[in-house]
C-alpha cells in the first residue's frame, strides 16, 4: 500500500479540531476518511505524531501527498464523505442525488473543469426538465465543493463555480404558483378515498384538517392525539436517521426546526374519523404510531393527483393555510400552526396576505369614513 494516494486537512466543529486523512483504497479505487478529533489548535491537529498515528491505522508509509491528479468524480465522493459527518442522512443522500447532475465530469481532473463545463452539465438538466430550485441547489454544491478544494485540500487556486448565475422561474417577476385544493375536489377525493382505501383516507383529512408536513403525519403516535381535547401534539416526525450500505434508514426523528413543535386544534370531522380509525385498527404497532406501516409519499401524491391533477401531499399543507388566512386568521397564528416564522408564511403565501390587507383597508375606510 506504499504507493496509496492520501492528504491531510484540518476540520473545524466548534472550538474543537479534528485532523482528517483522505486516502484512496487501492482495493475498492473510492475514497475514504478517518480522523482524530479533539484538538483546540490546528498546530497541534497539525503534528507530524498524529499524521503518524493516523497513517499507521490504515498502514500508508509516509510520503508525499498525492491528490494533484484527483478527478472530479473521485472528490466529489471524498466531499460527501466529509460532509456526511455534519449533514443529516437524508440531506446526504439529497446531495448524492443531485451531484448526478455533473456525471459527464466524472472522468476529468478536478483541476481542468472549467465554468463552461459546469454549465453545460445544469444545460442538458434543464432540457431534461429538472426543477429551478434543483438547478439552483446543484449550483451552490458545486461552489461548495470546489471552495472546500481550495481551503481544505489545496488542490485549486479557483473556484470555477464562483461565476454560476442562479436560475429564475419563469421571469424576474413571477412568483412561484402555489397548487391548493378546492373544497369541492377535496370532499371528492375524501368520499372516494373513504370507500376504497382507509389509511390513505385518514392521512388526507390529516393534511387538509392540521396542516402538518407530510413526515409529521406519519411520524404520529396515539400518545400524540389527544381526541378529547381535539388537538394533535407534533413533537417528532418519521424520516430517513442514516443509511444502510447506501440505503435508506427510517425512523423516528426530531422535527425539522424549533418551531415545528406545537400543539394543533383540530376539528370535529377529523376527530370523528380518526375515532373510528382508531377502533377499526385492531392491533398497535409497538411504537404506537397511527401508521405502523409508513405511507409511502409517491403513492399517496399518486392518490391525490388522480382526484386532483397536478397536487400532492404537499397540497394539503397550502390548502389548510390558504383557508385559514381566507376566513381572516391572522398571519402570526397560522405561522404557529402550520410550525413556520411569521416571515416564512408571509413569502410563501404573499398574495393572500397582500389581499387580507386590502380587506383591512376597505374595511378602515368603512369604520372611519
Amino acid at each position: 500500500m506504499d504507493d496509496l494516494k492520501y492528504t491531510f486537512y484540518v476540520r473545524s466543529r466548534g472550538k474543537k479540531k479534528a485532523l482528517v486523512l483522505s486516502y484512496k483504497d487501492p482495493g475498492t479505487g473510492r475514497w475514504k476518511q478517518i480522523s482524530k478529533s479533539g484538538f483546540t489548535r490546528v498546530s497541534d491537529a497539525k503534528a507530524e505524531s498524529v499524521k503518524r498515528e493516523l497513517l499507521d491505522r490504515v498502514k500508508i508509509t509516509p510520503r508525499p501527498s498525492a491528490m494533484s491528479d484527483i478527478t472530479f468524480g473521485e472528490f466529489s465522493g471524498v466531499w460527501l464523505e466529509d460532509g456526511a459527518s455534519r449533514w443529516s442522512a437524508n440531506t446526504y443522500r439529497t446531495y448524492s442525488h443531485w451531484m448526478h447532475i455533473f456525471d459527464p465530469l466524472e472522468p476529468l481532473r478536478l483541476t481542468d473543469v472549467r465554468y463552461g463545463d459546469l454549465v453545460r452539465c445544469l444545460s442538458a438538466a434543464q432540457k431534461e426538465g429538472r426543477a429551478v430550485s434543483t438547478l439552483n441547489a446543484c449550483i451552490f454544491l458545486a461552489r461548495s465543493l470546489f471552495s472546500s478544494a481550495i481551503q481544505n485540500y489545496g488542490l485549486c487556486t479557483e473556484n470555477p463555480a464562483a461565476g454560476l448565475k442562479h436560475y429564475r422561474r419563469g421571469g424576474a417577476d413571477e412568483e412561484k404558483k402555489l397548487r391548493t385544493i378546492s373544497e369541492e375536489e377535496a370532499a371528492a377525493m375524501l368520499a372516494d378515498m373513504k370507500k376504497k382505501n382507509r389509511k390513505y383516507y385518514i392521512l388526507c383529512m390529516i393534511g387538509l384538517y392540521s396542516g402538518l408536513r407530510y413526515g409529521e403525519i406519519t411520524g404520529l403516535t396515539w400518545d400524540a392525539v389527544d381526541l378529547d381535547s381535539a388537538v394533535l401534539h407534533v413533537f417528532q416526525q418519521w424520516g430517513v436517521i442514516g443509511l444502510d450500505h447506501g440505503r435508506p434508514l427510517y425512523g423516528l426523528k426530531r422535527l425539522k426546526t424549533k418551531n415545528s413543535r406545537r400543539d394543533v386544534p383540530i376539528p370535529p370531522v377529523l376527530v370523528r374519523a380518526l375515532r373510528e380509525y382508531r377502533a377499526a385498527s385492531g392491533v398497535l404497532s409497538i411504537d404506537r404510531r397511527i401508521f405502523p406501516q409508513a405511507p409511502n409519499a409517491g403513492t399517496t401524491n399518486k392518490y391525490i393527483s388522480k382526484y386532483c391533477p397536478g397536487r400532492s401531499c404537499h397540497s394539503m399543507r397550502h390548502t389548510y393555510a390558504t383557508r385559514l388566512l381566507y376566513n381572516g386568521v391572522d398571519v402570526q397564528t397560522v405561522a404557529a400552526l402550520i410550525g413556520d416564522t411569521v416571515e416564512t408564511v408571509i413569502k410563501t403565501y404573499i398574495h393572500f396576505v397582500d389581499e387580507m390587507r386590502r380587506t383591512a383597508a376597505d374595511s378602515v375606510s368603512r369604520i372611519f369614513g
